[in-house]
């Protein structure tokens, strides 16, 4: 069996080790560049929970879901809750 070129062959189950970024207090503008520099979609949590997207018209970010610093990992987007 030849070695191959310096690669490990395994299963990533973890996905993308980079951190979640902190939004909570950013402006809908802001969170988005933030986001979208890591490659992590924005997404408003709904009140019926169904996810939707992030307008520049809605307030600051209140708060987020997964927490910042947390890896991205298999995440597809971060729930945000702006302000009213």
């Amino acid at each position: 069996m030849r070695e191959s070129s310096g690669r490990g062959r395994y299963l990533d189950y973890y996905g993308d080790p980079r951190p979640i970024p902190d939004l909570v207090g950013r402006t809908p503008p802001e969170a988005l560049a933030v986001a979208n520099a890591v490659g992590v979609e924005v997404v408003v949590g709904g009140p019926d929970g169904d996810p939707r997207p992030l307008r520049r018209d809605h307030g600051r970010i209140q708060r987020q879901h997964p927490a910042a610093g947390q890896p991205i990992g298999q995440t597809s987007w971060v729930v945000v809750w702006p302000a009213e």
